[in-house]
């Protein structure tokens, strides 16, 4: 029985790790639909898993289910885009507020490694690779605010953002790696307390929000 359920887990994990894959590298359109059946015949398992997996994704913002269509890929917009970035403005100001407040000397020393390593992917162009390496730094950002909610809000928030948003030709990274570096410098150096300037005016740096 308890390895049944971890295989199923494992198989759930697998699942969601490459739909989401498939999202990023645009192999799966807007709207278009996921069958449960093939995704089962794909990984030689029963439905029970894959169903789990996909459940997940529509958790994360990624996928839509309803009774009578089923699984299906979101229609994500420049104007879902725009929504997120209003409402990520005010919420990851109070992250950064907050890991700023909490982060100790080994909390610098690892998010200034992973700001290096994202800046060499920028210039390098390793776009799948820098994607988990983005979604990784700020992540750990959120985590460091200590608080949960704020967290579990941001992630929901942001997962269909990272995930749609260059496909759209909505992300300014592709074209401009300095920029990019300068934002991510920014908010680091607002946690190492190495900059006056406000939370809210670095996330609107960052996501080229004029005041």
């Amino acid at each position: 029985m308890a390895l049944e359920a971890i295989r199923s887990v494992s198989i759930r994990h697998a699942v969601a790790d490459a739909v989401r894959g498939a999202l990023r590298a645009g192999d799966l359109k807007p709207g278009e639909n996921l069958s449960e059946v093939a995704l089962a015949a794909k990984f030689e398992v029963s439905r029970g898993p894959i169903r789990a997996a996909l459940l997940v994704l529509v958790e994360e913002g990624l996928l839509v289910h309803s009774p009578n269509r089923g699984f299906y890929v979101i229609n994500f917009t420049s104007e879902d885009h725009a929504h997120i970035d209003q409402i990520r403005v005010k919420l990851e100001a109070l992250a950064l507020e907050q890991a700023r407040d909490r982060a100790t000397p080994k909390d610098l020393r690892k998010l200034e490694k992973m700001k290096d390593e994202l800046t060499r992917m920028f210039h390098d162009s390793e776009l799948p690779a820098r994607d988990a390496t983005e979604i990784a730094f700020h992540g750990y950002i959120w985590d460091l605010s200590g608080n949960p909610w704020l967290v579990l809000s941001l992630k929901r928030l942001l997962a269909p953002y990272f995930t749609f948003s260059r496909k759209l030709g909505l992300s300014k990274v592709d074209s401009n790696p300095g920029l990019a570096e300068a934002q991510h410098q920014l908010y680091f150096d607002y946690i190492a307390r190495r900059t006056d300037r406000p939370a809210e005016e670095c996330v609107r740096f960052h996501l080229n929000i004029s005041p």
